[in-house]
């Protein structure tokens, strides 16, 4: 047979039931395989309880878990490990111990070799424990011979082992052992021996020498002085310069020294030849390390250090702690203090250095003794860190309390910062103050040169304003000149201006507010003058800075305005004044005064112009200021103004008996009745005999109320307010009399507020310190005129006296309060009571009686009468004037009424016109026969007020007019809310005369009408 070829053919053949696999060879078949049943596996089901399946992330938790129960286990058995191998070593170092201890007493007691003795001691020494063999080893005859040899290395571990012992024993039971003692003088008198390497020898034990060293310094430092010089001066002695160094360093890096300020005292009066080496070993890597520990420790054991050095010495120590105080770590907050911020600023600052725990009383002594130009300035640097970085009070720290009343140097620090001039190739004439009151800016250098010392001139001087009396400027012995004043001023302010006008403040979406305490420290800062934006090594301004300057300018120039306002330093009226400085204030951009979010596209000159408002506004003459107020308030009144008989509820009504004008007023008009007293009020005044008055209030009436609540309301008879040289104030006693006293501030605030509101002015003539509360300021020693004048007299008076004068008034920082007879005795500072006023804290004591009569006695009155005032009007609407301005805008402009302004502006109705026979005979009357007075109560018979109106009577609305009233001898009336006087045409002027007085001096109000 012929072969054939070999052929293969697998067959897969699938049923319902069952898969089969056939192999074909050649034609023959061959079953393979069979599959029967399902293709895929049913999962098993218990019915035995839940189901026992785990997913991937229970496995992962249980390996994780056991892991970490082998690692926990591992620990155990090293940590294990590590015990017993201490435990085993201890032992076996003890056992050695004791060997060693006994082989030393045997070699002790017969004729051993020193040197191996003072190894074998060495080996196993203990204080506690071989006290006595150490005391037996230094009584030995032959040790004398030993330190002969000059064997340095045994010399000096025998000299470690004293110095452990000495300061064992002092921990111990304090006593200073005389053989211990007696071998430190052996030693130290050999002057032959290498003092050196005393220590070096033994440089693996350097630290641990250190260590004991600081440890009995400090603890001698601690006992009687006499012991100071006899063993201190020993150990001293034994070291050179280097280690003098080395020593400084580590006594300020080791923590829990008790003693250490004695110590530095020490260091630098008995070392003096020595302080070079310590001071330049002070670099400032050195200082960063001392400031990453105790911060505020090291600082003052540096600076107690340094305040001991000699003379010679001070600007290298000056430069140190202005280095030192660069490196230290600000406090949290960025503002400076001044101590008239607030009202909570002089119990904020009692302990303000507390902030960063810094007791900068030791340099006092430095700054006591600085005279020469570069010290001066390396103390303003310091001082200038210390105010701006550290927040340290001017008034509450007596270092720097000092240095603001120090007329000479407030003298040389303002010579030298107008002296300052620009340096280089292109260098002009001009110094660098009177290039930025020009308008121009400086070198990065001379930024750094003159920035710092603006801000000190400018916080300390404003110091010196405070504690001033008036008559030191009208007698001319002021520090300054009225010349140098008057130049420093337009100085100041135009540097003030131009800082004003750099990129300080950056755009917000939401300008929340525009007063300079919250607003700087609510904007962040987009760029600087030059290219000083951040602080590097070699400059001390940063974006702060620029602020801080700016802010203290700002104080400084205030004060100086305000003291012009009072008694006149510079005669120009226009001094103060800038050119066009809001020319892009307009009624549209007030707004952002009303609503901050109102203003989405205010313009960065826009905000520039509403700080120098804000900021310095008696450069804005007042009659804009007022324009602008003006305009505040009609765009705060549009959502309140309404027609005749329309939007009703818009309109508080209220019915007010004349004989109870106080208690309905009180009673209808409270917050809880009329929440909101922006909207109109409509008045129904009841007369004494119970009837009602005729007439319907179209603004008359209201203003006729309000006008005589509020002179009800300050009657110093009805107990609260009270009345000083014709200006009223809260009455600190209110409390005793009205149970409810605060919801009468609270209300008398809201009522005050709406006369304000409404452009209404009333005649009551409040105390300039009042005032000045209420516009946000705090009240000084200045203003204690305005309260109690013998008080004040007195206070200024005292700063003449001297410390035995002092003493024998027995004065103490308390005060005597007599409130209805009831008398206590309340304290001006923790514990004054036992702190006796002297010298050196009489203006403190000034200072905060001065606060406590101004600030503290009526706070609560006052609190709340601000709130219902501040109800009304928002408090940022008013920083814009002073307190005489402010009592300008209640009371109107104080004088005679300007007749010619008030005839230019009158209109004519009916019958009436300019050339009319009874107007000429009219204007006649009024400018011939009438007095100031009388010209006064006309105006307040028309209009209801009797003072004129701030911007003339162009401003009244509606404007003053004359109404023909017929024929006849009949009484002139008047209509109030129109300002209309209804005038018959009288024929006869003397008749004219007589009805036309009669009806001003009656006083019947609306009754007439």
């Amino acid at each position: 047979m012929a072969d054939l070829p070999f052929q293969v053919l697998l067959v897969l053949v699938i049923t319902n039931s069952n898969i089969s696999i056939y192999l074909l060879a050649n034609g023959c078949s061959l079953l393979v395989a069979m599959f029967n049943g399902e293709f895929r596996s049913k999962p098993t089901v218990t019915h035995r309880g839940s189901s026992q399946i785990r997913y991937g992330k229970d496995v992962i938790a249980d390996n994780k878990k056991r892991r970490e129960d082998r690692a926990s286990e591992r620990n155990r058995t090293e940590a294990a490990t590590k015990i017993q191998q201490h435990i085993r070593g201890y032992l076996t170092r003890s056992d050695v111990k004791r060997q060693r201890r006994a082989l030393y007493d045997g070699a002790f007691t017969s004729t051993g070799n020193v040197s191996s003795l003072v190894s074998c001691l060495c080996a196993f020494y203990r204080p506690e424990k071989d006290h006595d063999r150490l005391l037996s080893f230094l009584r030995r005859s032959d040790l004398k011979v030993f330190l002969g040899v000059r064997n340095v290395y045994l010399t000096s571990t025998l000299l470690l082992m004293v110095i452990e012992d000495l300061a064992h024993q002092l921990n111990i039971n304090g006593a200073l052992d005389g053989i211990l003692v007696n071998f430190l003088e052996r030693v130290s008198r050999d002057t032959s021996f290498s003092n050196e390497h005393v220590l070096s020898s033994a440089e693996h034990r350097t630290k641990r020498a250190y260590r004991k060293l600081l440890n009995i310094i400090d603890l001698l430092c601690g006992r009687e002085p006499i012991e100071i010089p006899t063993v201190l001066g020993l150990i001293f002695r034994i070291l050179t310069e280097k280690y003098h160094a080395l020593l400084f360093e580590n006594l300020i890096l080791l923590p829990g020294l008790k003693n250490a300020d004695v110590l530095v005292v020490y260091l630098s009066d008995t070392y003096v030849y020595h302080t070079h080496a310590i001071i330049s070993s002070i670099d400032d890597q050195k200082l960063n390390q001392l400031f990453t520990m105790e911060t505020s420790k090291n600082f003052n054991l540096l600076v107690n250090f340094l305040s001991h050095l000699s003379p010679r010495y001070r600007p290298q120590a000056l430069a140190v702690v202005f280095r030192a105080l660069t490196s230290l770590p600000a406090p949290s907050s960025n503002k400076v203090q001044t101590d008239s911020d607030s009202e909570s600023s002089s119990e904020e600052d009692e302990e303000s250095s507390s902030r960063a725990n810094l007791k900068i009383e030791c340099l006092d002594g430095m700054f006591k003794g600085c005279e020469t130009p570069d010290e001066k300035i390396q103390m303003s640097l310091v001082v200038y860190l210390l105010i701006t970085k550290f927040k340290v009070s001017m008034i509450h720290n007596e270092t720097l309390r000092k240095l603001c009343f120090d007329a000479g140097y407030l003298k040389w620090l303002w010579a030298y910062v107008t002296s300052v001039r620009s340096t280089g190739v292109f260098a002009s004439e001009d110094s660098c103050m009177e290039k930025l009151a020009k308008q121009k800016s400086l070198s990065n250098l001379e930024y750094q040169q003159v920035i710092p010392m603006i801000t000190v001139f400018s916080l300390l001087f404003q110091q010196f304003l405070l504690s001033s009396h008036d008559a030191d400027f009208i007698d001319d012995f002021f520090i300054f000149s009225t010349d140098q004043l008057r130049g420093m001023c337009g100085m100041l302010r135009n540097i003030a201006v131009y800082l004003n006008n750099q990129d300080l403040v950056a755009i917000q979406p939401n300008f929340n507010t525009l007063n300079l305490k919250s607003a700087f420290t609510k904007t962040r800062y987009i760029s600087v003058p030059g290219s000083c934006k951040e602080a590097d090594s070699m400059t001390i301004l940063t974006s702060q800075s620029w602020v801080d300057c700016y802010s203290a300018l700002v104080k400084v120039l205030k004060e100086l305005n305000n003291r012009d306002s009072r008694i006149s330093i510079i005669s120009d009226a226009d001094f103060w004044l800038w050119d066009d400085p809001i020319r892009n204030i307009n009624r549209q951009n007030i707004k952002v005064f009303i609503d901050p979010s109102g203003v989405p596209n205010i313009t960065l000159n826009t905000v520039k112009e509403l700080y120098l408002l804000q900021n310095m506004p008696y450069i804005v003459p007042f009659s804009s200021r007022v324009a602008i107020f003006h305009d505040i308030l009609d765009e705060d009144r549009q959502p309140y103004d309404i027609s005749w008989g329309q939007r009703s509820d818009n309109i508080v009504k209220a019915t007010i008996r004349r004989d109870y004008i106080y208690e309905d007023a009180f009673t209808q008009l409270s917050e809880a009745v009329a929440p909101n007293l922006k909207k109109k009020l409509m008045i129904k005044l009841v007369n004494y005999t119970g009837l009602d008055e005729a007439g319907v209030d179209g603004g008359g009436l209201f203003r006729e109320f309000l006008s005589s609540f509020l002179k009800e309301a300050f009657n110093p008879h009805r107990g609260l307010f009270i009345e000083t040289d014709g200006l009223l104030h809260p009455n600190p006693a209110s409390a005793r009399l009205y149970p409810d006293y605060h919801n009468h501030y609270y209300f008398i605030g809201r009522l005050l507020a709406k006369a304000l509101y409404e452009k209404l002015l009333v005649d009551i003539p409040l105390a300039p310190f009042f005032l000045h509360k209420l516009i946000g300021g705090q009240a000084d020693i200045n203003l204690l005129r305005s309260l109690d004048p013998n008080m004040y007299r007195n206070m200024l008076e005292l700063r003449h006296y001297d410390e035995d004068t002092l003493s024998d008034l027995c004065l103490f920082f308390i005060v005597s309060d007599d409130v209805l007879g009831d008398s206590k005795t309340i304290e001006l500072k923790p514990n004054g009571n036992s702190v006796a006023v002297t010298r050196g804290n009489l203006i403190e004591y000034i200072h905060v009686m001065a606060d406590y009569r101004l600030n503290r006695q009526i706070r609560t009155q006052f609190g709340y009468f601000a709130s219902g005032f501040y109800s009304i009007l928002s408090p940022e609407w008013l920083h814009m004037f002073n307190y005489s301005e402010l009592q300008c805008l209640l009371s109107g402009s104080l004088g005679n009424i300007d007749i010619s302004d008030l005839k230019e502006y009158t209109v004519y109705q009916g019958a009436y016109s300019e050339d009319h026979p009874t107007i000429l005979m009219f204007w006649e009357v009024v400018e011939e026969d009438m007095s100031p007075e009388e010209h006064q109560k006309l105006l307040a018979f028309v209009t209801s007020s009797g003072r004129m109106p701030l911007l003339g009577f162009r401003s009244l609305n509606p404007l003053f007019g004359i109404h023909s009233a017929g024929k006849g001898d009949r009484l002139p009336t008047s209509s109030t809310c129109m300002n209309l006087l209804k005038l018959p045409e009288f024929e006869d002027k003397d008749l004219l005369r007589k009805r036309l007085k009669y009806v001003i001096e009656s006083g019947a109000g609306f009754e007439l009408s």
